[in-house]
């Protein structure tokens, strides 16, 4: 007899596949889905390609991670076949993959193991994949069981690349819910940021690359500090190739010296605490992990009204939005944030209940396995 089919509910065996774990946004989404899966009711696997930071997180749960090395770019034949033998091996019921490599790699997988339905994590726009990726997507999408949107704009994107055939279903990334922090944790935060005491600290997470244009958000700081000289910009996230490119604009307009490049960083939730403003410059984004968790940490938010944005912050209720590419818009409304304490807060806070009204990682978490047992009940009647 399976584990649980004596109350009548089978416990099944969950992969959730990946690229790398990296802690960046899908890496992310992966381990809280794991982490707050139901114990009972699933079992959970990762697999990844490539080890990383969050593979000891994920182990601490006790969740086996098991790295399959990539020995070929973009496409590895021998790498198929060990996924199919670990599949096989861990007897594994469904699999979830995440990002465009896992994707390809674990649905040829699941082929030739033979009955294992696959579900794939759509985290960013369609439009905004590699043109390989693209290209790849037309076919392989179609192919999964269903494919999971990250938020509304992911969902229209796939539909606008004609996805034909193609089950989506939209699941809005979840986070953990943090206490609020205090003045000794805000103190600690502002130790790392090498700014003078009583400086208004705008920051924001995400790697130093092109789509999340941090380079507008230099250029709003050179509008801001005409008014507010005691602004600083602090960026935390790895250098992706962009990072030479935003110090010499910051030189340029005579800003350098209130940039701060904290790279990438293992304690973004301590760092969350010393902002006193959230600012996203991207010009595309899914939903952006980054922002749930500046909001859940109850900070006021300024972003631009690009992708899954607007399904967390709608406009002067829980946050601001502008343009992308407008840093003098984002300055103005960054200002408006640091002459109004009032309105700062009152954002702030309703931008953390949002988060746990609509994006906690319990109930993300919830909502997959809704789809997997769907798919699982289904397949196990027929």
């Amino acid at each position: 007899m399976e584990p649980g089919e004596a109350s009548g509910k089978r416990r099944y065996r969950i992969a959730n596949c990946i690229d790398n774990l990296n802690p960046a946004g899908a890496q992310q989404v992966l381990r809280l889905l794991v982490q707050y899966g139901d114990a009972g009711r699933f079992d959970h696997r990762v697999y990844t390609f490539k080890d990383g930071v969050l593979a000891q997180q994920i182990k601490a749960r006790g969740i086996p991670v098991t790295v399959l090395r990539r020995r070929v770019p973009k496409f590895d034949p021998w790498l198929v076949r060990r996924i199919a033998k670990q599949l096989a091996r861990d007897g594994i019921d469904l699999l979830n993959t995440h990002l465009f490599g896992a994707t390809l790699h674990g649905w040829l997988a699941a082929g030739r193991v033979g009955g294992i339905p696959v579900v794939a994590t759509a985290h960013t726009l369609e439009g905004r994949q590699p043109l390989l990726n693209r290209l790849g997507n037309r076919w392989l999408l179609p192919a999964c069981d269903v494919v999971i949107a990250v938020s509304q704009a992911a969902d229209e994107s796939l539909r606008h690349h004609e996805r034909a055939g193609a089950r989506i279903i939209t699941i809005p990334n979840g986070i953990d819910m943090p206490a609020m922090g205090g003045e000794e944790d805000r103190e600690r935060a502002r130790e790392q940021f090498g700014v003078p005491a009583g400086a208004r600290v705008i920051g924001t997470v995400g790697h130093l690359r092109p789509a999340k244009d941090h380079g507008m958000l230099i250029r709003a700081l050179n509008h801001l500090r005409q008014a507010h000289v005691d602004a600083y910009v602090v960026i935390v996230g790895e250098d992706l190739g962009s990072q030479a490119e935003l110090q010499a604009e910051a030189r340029r307009l005579g800003v350098a010296d209130a940039l701060r490049l904290l790279g990438k960083r293992e304690d973004v939730a301590l760092l969350l605490h010393g902002f006193d403003v959230f600012a996203l410059s991207s010009r595309w984004e899914g939903l952006p992990m980054a922002l749930l968790e500046a909001m859940s940490a109850g900070l006021p938010c300024v972003c631009t009204n690009v992708g899954g944005v607007p399904d967390a912050i709608q406009e002067a209720e829980n946050g601001l939005l502008v343009s992308a590419g407008d840093a003098a818009a984002m300055a103005e409304a960054l200002g408006a944030l640091l002459d109004d304490d009032a309105l700062a807060q009152r954002l702030g806070l309703a931008g953390r209940q949002t988060v746990a009204d609509r994006f906690s990682a319990s109930r993300m978490a919830a909502q997959y396995e809704r789809v997997y047992v769907d798919l699982l009940d289904r397949e196990r009647a027929e």
